[in-house]
């Protein structure tokens, strides 16, 4: 790689760094061999088969990346985040990941929490709640949210109402994501939302 080292107008350490060969493989073996927190990428907003045949760099790298990332399309603000929970270890750690930079922006938090089929709406309260707790920890107060149906789908919907929605990313097996998808994935895929996917 050929690089740059640039100091930004508020101190910022800036490298700017070229690598050639395929853009997918470049950017993950950077990301693996350059220990960041996050990578930042655009979407060009292909959809459903089509991306199959054309290809998305961005779904790629949320796919197989290391770290987080950040798949920027169709940003509108950064004043109001929509922070999905399922419960699980992978939602805590986007919730303390995500609350600290809601903080320093003073965007406004919504926790989200969707009950599938054959769950009861409590249950989906319950979890938002446990996710208040979490993010209360940082000083945030926020908005507690709890829609019913797919969750791809609602989140989906949801996010249409915020400027960014906060994941955490899937724990399903490979063979499972393959057949069923991965709901993040979905998210990143047909909604038209900034979504920061946490690992």
């Amino acid at each position: 790689a050929t690089e740059i080292h640039l100091v930004g107008i508020h101190g910022e350490n800036v490298r700017l760094r070229l690598r050639e060969g395929e853009t997918i493989d470049e950017i993950l073996e950077e990301a693996k061999g350059g220990n960041y927190d996050l990578i930042v990428t655009g979407s060009r907003g292909h959809k459903g088969i089509a991306r199959y045949f054309i290809g998305s760099i961005a779904m790629s790298v949320a796919k197989h990346a290391p770290c987080s990332v950040l798949i920027a399309k169709n940003i509108k603000g950064i004043d109001d985040f929509l922070i999905s929970t399922d419960g699980s270890e992978m939602a805590e750690k986007a919730e303390i990941f995500a609350a600290p930079i809601a903080r320093e922006l003073g965007a406004h938090v919504t926790l989200l929490s969707v009950a599938e089929e054959g769950e009861t709406e409590g249950h989906a309260m319950e979890r938002t709640r446990r996710a208040e707790m979490v993010v209360s920890q940082m000083g945030i107060t926020c908005s507690l949210k709890v829609r019913a149906g797919r969750p791809a789908d609602e989140i989906i919907e949801e996010a249409k109402e915020h400027d960014i929605v906060v994941m955490g990313s899937s724990g399903i097996s490979g063979v499972k994501k393959f057949f069923i998808g991965s709901v993040p994935l979905k998210v990143i895929e047909y909604g038209e939302s900034p979504v920061l996917l946490v690992r």
